[in-house]
């Protein structure tokens, strides 16, 4: 008979723990040498809740007797919040529900189909690593290695069978409502994450393997057929595909600017704008400047001809069309390296990948949904959805347990077990309503950067132009917009300095340069101080950008620049005619 052990709880640091915590005194370090900016404040804030969710999973996962338990309830439940969210994503593709974004039809209950992709390609990925064990282990009749007997618990062992089934029921179910949905997104960030995953948990199995080495033949004809998939899914949407490695090329430029501490937390997208601003302006010519030497020995156009954007490289007009100002990071390691410099990019890829070896070595289901939750986050902003978060919290935290640790015996002592997991339970309640808490004062007010700009605009509109430049001053540390320095310029246009408004402007321009209201301003304000050949060299240089002729108002734009190049062009014919008599 075998002997009855007590419940025990082994929980010491292990490496993932030692490198997530010394990731959050990397961001308290960034935050107190950049300024201690509120913004940090504000983001330590909302990374509360998840820390201590990390630190609840921690404990339930370490005691020995109920952790295999834990794991199953934690694995299913998440088979059944994609089944969830797959039926709200089909609910509204149906028409019976209501996306939540105007150009959508299915979003589930995100706020964009791109998160909704990636949260469903995640749990997809975590579904086939269940059900693939599963299925191969039906012929020989082997215990499912996700739920086996524990002689810690022997009372428990009569449930295994049924759990097992249930798991195995729920894995199919959430992968089926996967495979309805995930197309549907559209996100090629989540379809190669789940790919990458699959192929990944296929590879590690050893008839696989010993099929593939038999058949040697077939390994060019597979990435042949990979290349034309990742080709076919960048012309998909090339646009967007062409953006996402401008984006990157721009963040990794922002952390080589500042790579001890970064821009400091919370200031990511701030210090993309100062990149993206820095790039544009060390490659495009000044739009309003007539001499030829400053447009890089291009040739001087003639009143009649085109601007100098079009003798640009091709390479670098594409880039001009595809800069923009995005709100997320798009890929979170590159961000995380903006906001912390390259020790907090370092520490984020350690964790990541130090993570996927040890559930990969324990062969854990949750090493599938961690691998694609990192490859998705190299192309879109997981970290900024609080589901997305959730997840990745779980796929650490599981990560993190059985490692070698300290261990600590609780014996027979029921009161003392109950007294550990109700603190975590505690603290998991009571750290929600803690953040809307700090999210509901002043320090949340002044890092969103929306009302930021609204604040600043109101302002402006009511003539108090120094206050409003101090709060737009403060939005533009926090955003990429060029609206912001748009806004700034009008502010110094009112107060009569010329010469900061158009470095606003042209600051604006050089941010998205592909955009004609920074240089609609710029224009503006020269033929307001009376400069009429730098007015017309930048009306030449607007009306050379491509113009969505749908756009209402960027066709008013192009219109009202077509008519001040004709009004001043003409112009400047009279002057040379009275000057020649």
């Amino acid at each position: 008979m075998t002997e009855h052990r007590p419940a025990s709880m082994r929980l010491g640091f292990s490496s993932v723990d030692l490198l997530l915590t010394a990731l959050a005194l990397w961001y308290v370090v960034s935050w107190l040498m950049t300024g201690r900016d509120p913004a940090g404040l504000a983001l330590m804030a909302r990374a509360l809740p998840y820390a201590v969710l990390y630190s609840g999973l921690r404990i339930l996962l370490s005691i020995h007797g109920i952790n295999r338990y834990v794991e199953w309830t934690v694995l299913v439940g998440l088979c059944a919040w994609g089944v969830a969210e797959a039926a709200c994503g089909l609910w509204q593709a149906l028409g019976r529900g209501v996306s939540r974004h105007a150009l959508y039809a299915m979003t589930g209950h995100f706020s964009n189909p791109g998160p909704f992709g990636g949260f469903i390609a995640c749990v997809m990925a975590v579904a086939f690593s269940l059900v693939f064990p599963l299925l191969r282990n039906k012929s020989s009749g082997s215990v499912p290695e996700t739920v086996v007997k524990d002689d810690n618990c022997d009372k428990f062992g009569r449930f295994v069978p049924v759990l097992s089934k249930i798991e195995s029921v729920a894995g199919c179910l959430a992968f089926a409502a996967g495979t309805l949905v995930l197309p549907a997104s559209m996100s090629r960030a989540a379809w190669l994450g789940l790919v990458t995953a699959l192929v990944i948990i296929l590879l590690g199995d050893d008839g696989i393997r010993s099929w593939i080495r038999k058949h040697m033949s077939v390994v060019p004809l597979g990435v042949v057929v990979a290349a034309a998939l990742v080709a076919g899914a960048f012309m998909l949407k090339r646009d967007s595909a062409v953006g996402r490695l401008h984006i990157w090329d721009i963040e990794a430029r922002a952390v080589m600017a500042r790579p001890l501490f970064g821009t400091g937390p919370g200031l990511g997208l701030g210090a993309y704008g100062d990149a993206q601003t820095a790039f544009f302006r060390d490659r495009l010519p000044d739009p309003s400047m007539a001499d030829p030497e400053s447009f890089s020995q291009l040739p001087a156009p003639s009143v009649a001809d085109t601007g100098s954007f079009a003798r640009l490289p091709m390479l670098l007009r594409t880039r001009v069309q595809a800069a923009g100002c995005p709100e997320y990071p798009f890929n979170e390691f590159l961000g995380i390296g903006m906001e912390t410099g390259l020790p907090g990019l370092l520490l984020a890829l350690s964790t990541v990948v130090l993570a996927l070896l040890s559930l990969f070595r324990r062969r854990s289901p949750f090493a599938a949904g961690l691998l694609c939750w990192a490859v998705f986050a190299c192309a879109s902003y997981p970290l900024s959805v609080p589901r997305l978060c959730i997840l990745m919290t779980i796929f650490l935290a599981a990560s993190a347990v059985g490692q070698r640790g300290i261990s600590a015996g609780l014996g027979n002592n029921l009161v003392r077990m109950i007294l550990v997991v109700g603190t975590g339970l505690i603290l998991c309640l009571a750290a929600r309503p803690v953040a809307r808490r700090v999210e509901s004062t002043e320090i949340q007010r002044s890092v969103d950067y929306r009302r930021l700009f609204d604040d600043g605009h109101s302002l402006f509109q009511t003539g108090r132009c120094a206050e409003s430049l101090e709060v737009l001053d403060r939005g533009a540390r926090l955003s990429s917009d060029p609206m912001f320095d748009i806004i700034i310029g009008r502010d110094y246009e009112a107060l009569g300095d010329f010469d900061n408004a158009r470095d606003a402007y042209l600051r604006a321009h050089y941010m998205v340069p592909g955009r004609l209201y920074p240089l609609v301003r710029l224009m503006r304000l020269q033929v307001a101080a009376g400069q009429d050949m730098q007015a017309l060299q930048t009306a030449r240089t607007l009306l050379d950008l491509p113009v969505n002729q749908r756009h209402r108002t960027m066709q008013r734009l192009h219109d009202e620049a077509e008519a001040t190049r004709d009004s001043l062009a003409a112009l400047i014919d009279i002057y040379d005619y009275e000057g020649r008599e």
